[in-house]
C-alpha cells in the first residue's frame, strides 16, 4: 500500500491507498472488494475470469500476461479483458482508488520499565494528549509538591518525577514518536 501524509486537523493523520474492484458479469455483481495494491486487484479478477470463463485457455491469459511481468497491473488487466471481449465475453470491470485514514501520522508512545519485569505501554495520538498523561502520573506519584506544580510541566519534568518514585526498583520511562514513512516502514526516535 502506498501511504501518504495528508495535513489535516490535529493531529495529522495519515492515509493509504486502497485499490477496490466491481465486476458486473451478466448484470450479476461477482466481484466487490478491497485490495492492498493493484497486483493483488489484478490477480483477484483473472482468477475470477479463468473460474468462470472457459472460453479463453489459461495458456492464452498466461501468454497476454506474460510481457507485463508484474509492472503496470492495470495495463495488463486491460489486455486481459480485451482478450476475453475478443472471445465474446461481455464482462464489466471497474477500477478506483480512495485514500484510507488509518491513523495518527505520528504515533507518541510511553513506555515505563518498572525495574521488576513489567512494561507498560501507552499510545497516543498527539504529543499534546501523551504529556497530560504525564502531568497526572506525576502529580499521582510526586506526592512532595503541590498538584498544581504539574498543571504546566514539560515533558522531561514529569518524565523526571516519575522517575524519582520508580528509584527502588531501577525503573525507567521512555518517551517514543513512531512516524509513518512509507508503507510497510516506521521511523522509531526516542525523544529522551
Amino acid at each position: 500500500m502506498s501511504l501518504t501524509t495528508l495535513l489535516a486537523e490535529t493531529p495529522e493523520r495519515a492515509y493509504e491507498t486502497e485499490y477496490t474492484a466491481l465486476v458486473v458479469d451478466d448484470e450479476q455483481v461477482v466481484l466487490d472488494e478491497r485490495y492492498d495494491n493493484p497486483s493483488a486487484r489484478l490477480t483477484a479478477i483473472v482468477e475470477l475470469m479463468l473460474a468462470n470463463h472457459d472460453e479463453v485457455a489459461h495458456q492464452d491469459v498466461n501468454d497476454v500476461l506474460a510481457p507485463f511481468g508484474g509492472a503496470n497491473p492495470d495495463v495488463a488487466l486491460a489486455a486481459v479483458m480485451a482478450l476475453y471481449a475478443n472471445w465474446g465475453v461481455d464482462v464489466d470491470v471497474h477500477l478506483s482508488e480512495h485514500q484510507r485514514d488509518v491513523g495518527p501520522a505520528v504515533l507518541y508512545t510511553s513506555l515505563t520499565d518498572y525495574g521488576d519485569g513489567a512494561l507498560y505501554i501507552e499510545h497516543f495520538p498527539s504529543a499534546a494528549d501523551r504529556l497530560k498523561e504525564l502531568r497526572q502520573r506525576a502529580a499521582n506519584v510526586d506526592v512532595t509538591r503541590p498538584a498544581a506544580f504539574f498543571d504546566d510541566a514539560d515533558e522531561e519534568t514529569c518524565k523526571l518525577a516519575i522517575e524519582y518514585a520508580l528509584m527502588p526498583t531501577r525503573g525507567r520511562i521512555y518517551l517514543l514518536e513512531a512516524k509513518r514513512e512509507a508503507a510497510g516502514e516506521v521511523y522509531v526516535g526516542e525523544r529522551s
